[in-house]
This record gives structure tokens, C-alpha cells and sequence, in this order.
């Protein structure tokens, strides 16, 4: 029995022994991991002087200053030279859960290019590529160790950039908002496929497009290359002329394209944490490209707005049906347009709708609205309607539809 019990008491003994041990092995460890760390941050903080002067003075002083944000601040100044102005767009804070400026108030800083002149976006352009350069060299500086890495001070700078690279996302948004046509690139530079390819301004210039001729349909003005040159075109593709106030909202357009041309002209895309692939790096040159495109074909537009470029096309032929629903069609036309001067059936049959069981529901006539305007005579699509009564008989005709073909006629 006093074997057993000295026994435990040995075992007991030697595991206190081995905790207290273990205790001072550990706390011995984190000594000398204190001391190397120390001795770490002393040699980091040992700045030569520029001059070529060793005054002990200095070396002591530097030594002895802890690896801060104004330590790190300090040396990221005398390394790089003081910090360029930092724009607004760089310097948003974040709200609740996000992690850089809000994409709202980047995307209203970015619209409200269309208004901002041309050299004030030449100027924030140089700031921004200052100052994002001077952040990049000082991060990068923190990653090689030629300055110390200070947490807080990195994260700063890096949000600013964060900043900075949603605002070219921003820009990439909104011009293939208004131009998706294809680039391609050869020796000669970049091209389309097609020559006649389309863009659009959006109605957020300023001013609701009314599309004249196409009537209440609301929508954005349509540009393209067509007969070799920048016009303002229909959704059928037919040369129109825009009204004065739609012209200013196309100037609007003009301005914020180029100054988003302006903005990716100076973007360094190989800075960017998120475009380190060929791909990417394309992806900013293409943008690019469309939005110079788009302000080129967009001021030929603009520069060609006259009615000596409109097209003229024969009148359409009238169909069979013509003869017995002209009148009433007309009658309806002038009601909803008193500009309507003529109309056209150009069906020689009906079109007759049907539903799921095959029951008649009504039939259709298409044709033409002659509509008069101060640039002659404009041809609309447009469709009239007999409903079904049952018994093979159909009402009297009614309004069924306005098409999306518009083209003025001789």
C-alpha cells in the first residue's frame, strides 16, 4: 500500500516538474522571439542618409523609432517623395458591410461626366494616375520589405486603390452600356467587323427620346456608319433627323464618352490587383477603343444632323385591301395623329389570330401611316384590326398596332 501511494506521489512530482518545465521552455521561447523581433525592427529602421553624411544622432534616433504608420509614412516619403493629392473618388469611405466606395456614388460621380468639361477630366485623370502610382510603389515597397509593413498604413492605401480600380469599372460599365459592337486588333491597329455597325445614346442625356416619327415610343437615339459615314438613324435602320433638344442631349453623350476615353487613356492596367491576365489587359484596351469609337462615329453623326442626308424611298404599294379599308383606317389614323395625311394597306389578305383551340380572336391588316412633317413625307408601320363575332363575321376596324419601320418617302 506505501509502495503504491509513493508511487502516485512520484508520478505527480515528476509531472509538475515537466509543466514547470514546459512553462519556462515556452516562456523562454517567446523571450527570444521578443529579443530577435527587436532586433529585427532596429535594422529595418536604420535609414542611410541621402547626403552621404553618418550622423549618430540620426542612426540612433531612427534605430530607436518604432515601426508605426508614421514611421512607415515617413520612410514611404523619403523613398517616393511626399504623397500626390489624393482625389475624392480615391479617398471614399466605405459604408456598413462594403469593402470600398459605394458603386452608387461612383456611378453618379461617373454620369455626371456628360456635364464636366473635358479639361477638368484631363486634370483628374493626372491625379488619379499620380496618386495611384505613388500608393502602388509604396505597397509594393511594403511587400519586398524596403519599408516596413505596416498593417494599417497598407490597408489605407490599398482601399484607395480598391477606390480607384471600381472607378474603371464603373467607366467599362457604362460605355458597353452604349457600345457592345466587336473590336478586333490586327498590325494596323483596332477595326470592326462590321462597317456598318450600330451604338446608341441612352434617353438619360437628359431629355426622353420621342423618336420623331415613331411617335410615343420611348427609346434611345440609334447612330451607325452608314453610306461610309457617322448618321443618325430609325430602328429600321433608316437615316432620321433629331430634334434641337435631342441634339443636346447627343453633345451630353459625346462629352461623357470622351472623357471616359480620356479616364482608360491613363489607366495603368498592369497595377491593377484584378487585371493581372493578358485577358483583363485586353478587356480595359477594347473599352478603350469603343468609347474613342463611339465619340468619333457619334460626331459625324452629329456633324452630318441635316436634311440633306436624309434618305427619300418610294411610296409603298398598296395591297388588294387597300381599296375597302383606306377610309376607315385613315379616319382612325387622324384621330391618333392629326400630322396622318395618307395611309397604305400593303395586305392583299388578312392575317387572322387565333387562339389555343384554333377559334378566330381577330384579324389583321398591315400597312402605313403617311404622317407630314417639316422634312416631308414620313412612312410609319402600322396594323388595323377586325375583331371575330363568331359566325364567320368580324366588326368594324380599329387601331391594332404601331410597328418600328419608319422611312420618309417621295
Amino acid at each position: 500500500m506505501k509502495k503504491e501511494f509513493s508511487a502516485k506521489r512520484s508520478l505527480m512530482m515528476l509531472a509538475f516538474i515537466t509543466a514547470v518545465s514546459m512553462n519556462a521552455n515556452a516562456q523562454l521561447g517567446n523571450l527570444i522571439n521578443k529579443a530577435k523581433q527587436k532586433v529585427k525592427n532596429k535594422v529595418e529602421n536604420v535609414v542611410s542618409d541621402n547626403s552621404g553624411s553618418s550622423s549618430t544622432s540620426n542612426v540612433k534616433s531612427k534605430v530607436t523609432e518604432k515601426t508605426s504608420g508614421a514611421a512607415a509614412r515617413k520612410l514611404a516619403v523619403k523613398k517616393f517623395g511626399e504623397a500626390p493629392e489624393l482625389p475624392e473618388i480615391m479617398a471614399m469611405k466605405p459604408k456598413g458591410a462594403e469593402m470600398d466606395a459605394t458603386d452608387m456614388t461612383i456611378k453618379n460621380f461617373v454620369w455626371n461626366l456628360r456635364t464636366t468639361p473635358v479639361d477638368d477630366v484631363k486634370i483628374l485623370a493626372e491625379k488619379l494616375t499620380a496618386r495611384a502610382k505613388w500608393n502602388h510603389s509604396v505597397c509594393k515597397a511594403m511587400e519586398d520589405g524596403s519599408i516596413p509593413n505596416e498593417y494599417e498604413f497598407k490597408a489605407e492605401l490599398e482601399g484607395q486603390l480598391a477606390n480607384w480600380e471600381c472607378l474603371y469599372g464603373n467607366l467599362i460599365h457604362v460605355v458597353t452600356l452604349h457600345n457592345s459592337c466587336e473590336m478586333k486588333r490586327d498590325g494596323n491597329g483596332w477595326y470592326t467587323q462590321d462597317n456598318s455597325y450600330l451604338m446608341s445614346c441612352t434617353s438619360a442625356s437628359g431629355v426622353e427620346a420621342s423618336r420623331k416619327g415613331l411617335e410615343n415610343i420611348k427609346g434611345p437615339f440609334l447612330f451607325m456608319r452608314l453610306n461610309n459615314k457617322g448618321q443618325f438613324v430609325n430602328t429600321s435602320r433608316q437615316p432620321r433627323l433629331l430634334e434641337p433638344e435631342e441634339v443636346a442631349a447627343t453633345k451630353r453623350d459625346y462629352n461623357m464618352m470622351l472623357n471616359a476615353a480620356w479616364l482608360l487613356e491613363g489607366y495603368p492596367v498592369e497595377w491593377c490587383q484584378q487585371s493581372s491576365t493578358r485577358d483583363r489587359k485586353d478587356w480595359y484596351a477594347i473599352n478603350h477603343q469603343r468609347a474613342l469609337q463611339y465619340v468619333m462615329l457619334l460626331n459625324e453623326a452629329i456633324s452630318n444632323n441635316s436634311p440633306g442626308n436624309l434618305v427619300y424611298k418610294p411610296m409603298p404599294k398598296a395591297g388588294s385591301l387597300n381599296a375597302s379599308l383606306k377610309a376607315a383606317a385613315l379616319k382612325i389614323a387622324k384621330q391618333q395623329n392629326s400630322n396622318v395625311v395618307n395611309v397604305v394597306i400593303t395586305r392583299s389578305a388578312w392575317d387572322v389570330k387565333k387562339n389555343a383551340l384554333g377559334v378566330p380572336i381577330c384579324r389583321v391588316a398591315y400597312g402605313y401611316r403617311i404622317i407630314q412633317t417639316k422634312n416631308g413625307k414620313q412612312a410609319v408601320s402600322c396594323s388595323w384590326a377586325q375583331d371575330y363575332q363568331g359566325a364567320g363575321k368580324y366588326g368594324s376596324l380599329r387601331h391594332y398596332g404601331v410597328g418600328t419601320e419608319a422611312f420618309y418617302v417621295k
